[in-house]
């Protein structure tokens, strides 16, 4: 693990010596802890960054994006943290508790831990840990994470032991030719997989460089993810008349090629009309442990492939009214999509291709407290996919009143059928979650999970989660 340590720190010696432009410093001052808990199942993440426990406080905005990413309404919490020291404590039915704490001072002393742990049935038990320093020399950001995560069931325990390090830098310009920027980005992974007699140890490179020079954009990413190779090039125009960014994309990996073209445009034909035409091709960056934030409960040994969407284009139609709404269609060509299959134990995979259609309506409103949001999704594809619904619908609903707020979640799923071909009973999922400042620095939070007590699996092999009820605790010190 000492190796892991010299590379990054050996390009942090050399990137000193570029010049960066100049750019505001991140006030401390005004960073808010977000902590948000209505969705349990993200609270820990081997990918977090500080930036998902604190951002920088700015006035209410209201954002409407398109068919890409959900309609956002940024609220920021009043929770402003003076004295750079946090701590959050929730827990429920089936031994749950969740434990967060994050200390910053200044650009060197930067650390959040985490403690989960969740015990639905005797034999079914996550516990996961993880500690991560998180600093910044001179616009040089960087983050080591040490981490544990166990997953116990009938079948056997899985454990995975690991440490990341990650380097990142923004819109580096070189002296003397400041019309080219670039960004970097490095992450170290060495992660060792124990389940029943099996083991398996990774080392993983993830790398991306973005070229920005005047209106040409180009952009490499290579990575080395469980024990195979992949990644993807593109090379880009932007600000022309007709298209807001075009070129050529390829994708790669062991097997082929995935050339493809990379374009976005946008048209307003009327006012508070909007068109957007756009094909953005991807190819998957999943790790071994990543892939275990999918499926707690596969085997270690999976393949090794990633995910190609060559063909990832939409069309969307965007009205920006009192109830602003899109409409849109995505059609992707899904390659060597992961599809999970049971053998009586842990979960497999196999590699399918399929084209997925979705045809969809966003909308989303807010009026002074209440805020409410509409997402419907129709999924038509050309093979059944495991456990992926034909319908969706999601309905979000929040009220604030001074110092207390109340959300509701609601989503019904529809069509879903399990990895044997049997169709599953469709099922309505409603969340509430209810905060209280209780003081300028104490925070106090209660949720209740499937309050309609739905018998909903994720997956097969994965016990069902009846009715919970959550309490928690935020204190800024």
């Amino acid at each position: 693990m000492k190796r892991l340590l010299i590379f990054p720190f050996f390009i942090f010696a050399l990137l000193l010596q570029a010049e960066k432009p100049e750019q505001n410093q991140l006030d401390l001052g005004d960073i808010l802890i977000i902590g948000e808990t209505s969705a349990l199942s993200d609270t820990v993440s081997g990918e977090r960054d500080l930036a998902q426990y604190w951002y920088v406080s700015e006035p209410q905005q209201f954002e409407f994006k398109a068919f890409f990413s959900f309609p956002e309404i940024q609220l920021p919490k009043p929770f402003a943290l003076r004295d750079n020291l946090a701590i959050q404590i929730i827990g429920g039915n089936y031994y749950f508790c969740d434990f967060r704490g994050v200390y910053s001072s200044g650009n060197y002393l930067r650390f959040t831990t985490d403690f989960y742990c969740e015990k639905i049935e005797e034999d079914w038990k996550d516990t996961k840990y993880s500690f991560t320093w998180q600093p910044a020399f001179n616009n040089h950001n960087f983050n080591l994470q040490l981490l544990q995560d166990k997953y116990e069931s009938e079948s056997g325990d899985t454990k995975i032991e690991g440490i990341n390090l990650k380097y990142d830098n923004n819109f580096i310009s070189i002296r003397n030719f400041n019309s080219l920027t670039f960004d970097l980005g490095v992450k170290l992974c060495y992660n060792e997989f124990s389940q029943l007699v099996e083991s398996a140890m990774d080392f993983d490179f993830l790398s991306y460089t973005k070229l920005k020079y005047e209106n040409y954009l180009g952009e490499i990413d290579f990575n080395l993810l469980k024990q195979s190779l992949s990644g993807d090039i593109s090379a880009k125009v932007t600000n022309l008349s007709f298209f807001d960014e075009i070129g050529f994309w390829f994708g790669v990996d062991k097997e082929h090629i995935y050339p493809s073209i990379e374009f976005s445009t946008e048209f307003n034909p009327f006012p508070k009309l909007y068109l957007l035409l756009e094909n953005k091709p991807q190819i998957g960056k999943v790790s071994r442990k990543d892939a275990f934030q999918q499926n707690n409960y596969q085997r270690i040994i999976m393949d090794k492939l990633q995910t190609k969407k060559p063909l990832n284009g939409s069309v969307a139609l965007k009205y920006n009214c009192f109830i602003p709404f899109t409409l849109l269609y995505n059609i992707s060509w899904n390659q060597d999509f992961k599809n999970y299959y049971s053998t009586g134990s842990f979960y497999e995979q196999t590699n399918v291709d399929f084209i997925l259609q979705k045809f969809g309506l966003r909308a989303c409103c807010k009026f002074k407290s209440f805020e409410i949001s509409q997402d419907v999704f129709y999924n038509q594809r050309s093979k059944e996919i495991a456990f992926v619904p034909i319908w969706e619908n999601v309905t979000n609903f929040s009220f604030e009143h001074n110092e207390w707020e109340l959300k509701t979640e609601l989503e019904y799923l529809q069509g879903r059928r399990n990895d044997l071909d049997i169709k599953l009973e469709d099922v309505f999922l409603l969340n509430i979650i209810f905060n209280y400042n209780l003081r300028k620095n104490l925070h106090i939070t209660a949720e209740v999970e499937n309050l309609l007590d739905e018998n909903y699996k994720e997956y097969s092999n994965i016990p069902c989660e009846e009715i919970q009820f959550n309490v928690g605790i935020r204190i800024n010190l």
